[in-house]
């Protein structure tokens, strides 16, 4: 008994270690890359879908005809869609971030008249960066603003 308690403790204690390493590093509440833009494809295809499918009911279509149309559009807006929704796969993004910029995409396009990837690259809520990105606005040393400082 003393051995398998031994184990389950280093057990206990490398499970524990494990997830505060995780959480301390942050990556529990962000997606990967490649995993957010096949997230926010997902909802670009329902937001997509609702508009095309508003739309050519406006204009009158009914049965197949509006099904394969509106199918037609969706995958068009979806070829388009995997060149306009741009993410580092390699990186991590936020998942509140992408789930905003997901629900701007379902929802919102067909509210306001607009295809996904209108929405995705005028919405401010889909400028997504990567997680704990730092951005540095001051020049670059040798770049030409600070050698014209210099002179």
């Amino acid at each position: 008994m003393g051995r398998l308690g031994t184990i389950l403790t280093v057990l206990s204690i490398g499970f524990i270690t494990n997830c505060l390493i995780w959480d301390a590093v942050g990556l529990t509440e962000t997606y990967r890359g490649d995993e957010a833009k096949k997230k926010l494809i997902g909802a670009a295809k329902v937001g997509d879908y609702l508009m095309a499918d508003t739309v050519y009911k406006g204009d009158g279509y009914t049965g197949d005809e509006l099904i394969s149309r509106t199918l037609v559009d969706v995958i068009m807006a979806s070829l388009i869609n995997e060149t306009v929704i741009s993410l580092n796969e390699s990186r991590y993004y936020r998942k509140r971030d992408v789930n905003e910029c997901a629900k701007v995409l379902s929802y919102s396009g067909p509210v306001f008249g607009f295809d996904s990837y209108v929405m995705y690259s005028f919405n401010t809520t889909c400028s997504l960066r990567p997680d704990n990105e730092i951005i540095d606005l001051r020049p670059k040393k040798g770049s030409d603003s600070e050698s014209k400082k210099d002179n």
